[in-house]
């Protein structure tokens, strides 16, 4: 198995760097490449997800870690709360999702240098996911 990702990923390789070579003298086939690696890189996501769930337990706060690490590598400030208490093994799933989903989101459209990612009980005692790109003022 890991010699077929170790292909996807120098394929993933091949046609990230001809995008970068294609972006200045032909944006539509740069786009193409792209649009090609994006492809790819989620039927892997499938393939691994469909195996991987098994294998190792979601963790929110694992996740949270794993996001404010790839948000400051990308130049965004990150702050973290997930507030004390315990959570259902489905809502935690869930808000795994929700979180690799506002990461993405971040990443693609952050306006600031600084997000906030809250992981409150609500009200009801249901769990919310509570994501802000908008600078955070002290008090």
């Amino acid at each position: 198995m890991s010699d077929r990702y170790a292909q996807v990923l120098a394929a993933v390789l091949v046609k990230a760097e001809l995008a970068v070579r294609l972006i200045e003298r032909n944006p539509a086939a740069a786009r193409r490449e792209l649009e090609g690696l994006l492809a790819v890189v989620r039927a892997v996501l499938r393939e691994l997800r469909a195996v991987a769930p098994a294998a190792r337990p979601v963790s929110l706060r694992r996740e949270l870690d794993r996001a404010a690490t790839l948000l400051e590598a990308a130049g965004i400030g990150t702050q973290i709360r997930l507030a004390e208490g315990s959570i259902p093994r489905r809502a935690e799933e869930l808000l795994v999702r929700a979180v690799r989903e506002a990461t993405v989101d971040l990443l693609c459209r952050a306006s600031t240098p600084v997000c906030r990612l809250s992981i409150e009980p609500s009200a009801d005692l249901n769990w919310t996911l509570l994501v802000n790109d908008v600078p955070v003022r002290p008090g």
